[in-house]
């Protein structure tokens, strides 16, 4: 087994003889383990979770599909032209103020899970 060495990142790689042998053959090694891992990732997905990785262009959407298909229990609704305009409208505009903080009794609220907590709830998307 050949493990990786810093020197094959220098181009002097080029000009010695048994360091380039050594990156051509942990090279060889690399790639073969990449066409096996390549190889075997869709049996594995396939057999898992009945998803063709190979129709999937991105890991988001990968891991979307197999939400939908193994774990999400009521269907996501999808939006009519009109009611996704809608709802754009309001990612734009608003009004930005700036307060000097200052406070005697003060009560800090972390949100950094809000987003989560919020995607657990049911989605309002019928405009009244």
């Amino acid at each position: 087994m050949f493990n990786y060495n810093e020197k094959f990142n220098n181009l002097n790689i080029f000009k010695n003889d048994v360091l380039l042998k050594e990156f051509i053959d942990y090279s060889i090694l690399d790639s073969k383990a990449l066409y096996n891992a390549l190889f075997k990732a869709p049996e594995i997905y396939i057999e898992k979770y009945c998803v063709d990785i190979t129709t999937i262009f991105s890991t988001s959407t990968l891991s979307l599909k197999i939400f939908r298909s193994k774990y999400l229990e009521v269907g996501i609704p999808i939006l009519k032209r009109n009611e996704d305009n809608f709802i754009r409208k309001s990612y734009y505009g608003g009004a930005t103020d700036y307060y000097k903080a200052f406070g005697k009794i003060i009560f800090n609220y972390d949100v950094n899970s809000l987003y989560p907590f919020a995607m657990c709830k049911p989605m309002p998307y019928k405009i009244i």
